[in-house]
């Protein structure tokens, strides 16, 4: 994808890597810690659980893009094209309505967040109310994506957009 949309799903799942960066860090530090010193790292419980959600609303945008969900089609398979369409089509809006009751709900919990300033009350403090924002943006997108798909399998095109996302996440592509 050359425009910026495909940057922008770039930027999510550069965002779900460093995330995940960063639980890892936080588990070694946490695991030196306690075998170091015999004290847990302050606060690697929150981070993680925090960064771990992140991380996952944002991976799933991309998991939309490449359609990386696991689909058991031992039945749909042998479905005429029309009904396989249909299935398709069906299967896109109750995802376009599941993913936007769950990206609308994040944003009423992060707007909350942000609101009130919410902070992890740990040894060492830290707002959550930007993860929560993060993870309400995450979620919006992988909402937008599965939308996108339902318009374009209702249009009967294919789901991928024109050039690529970036040369080494060109799935799909002949």
């Amino acid at each position: 994808m050359k425009n910026g949309y495909g940057n922008l799903l770039w930027s999510a799942l550069i965002i779900s890597g460093l995330c995940m960066f960063l639980m890892l860090s936080v588990s070694t530090a946490d695991v030196l810690a306690y075998l170091l010193i015999g004290r847990p790292f302050p606060g690697a419980n929150e981070i993680v659980e925090i960064a771990l959600a992140v991380c996952v609303a944002m991976a799933i945008v991309y998991a939309h893009y490449s359609r990386s969900h696991v689909q058991v089609d031992i039945i749909s398979e042998r479905f005429s094209p029309s009904l396989q369409r249909i299935m398709k089509i069906m299967t896109f809006a109750l995802s376009t309505l599941c993913t936007g009751f769950l990206a609308y709900g994040s944003w009423l919990l992060a707007l909350t967040s942000l609101q009130e300033k919410e902070t992890a009350i740990t040894l060492h403090s830290f707002p959550i109310y930007p993860w929560k924002l993060l993870f309400a943006i995450g979620l919006t997108l992988a909402a937008i994506e599965v939308f996108r798909q339902f318009i374009l399998a209702c249009l009967g095109r294919p789901h991928w957009l024109g050039g690529r996302m970036k040369p080494s996440m060109d799935e799909g592509e002949s």
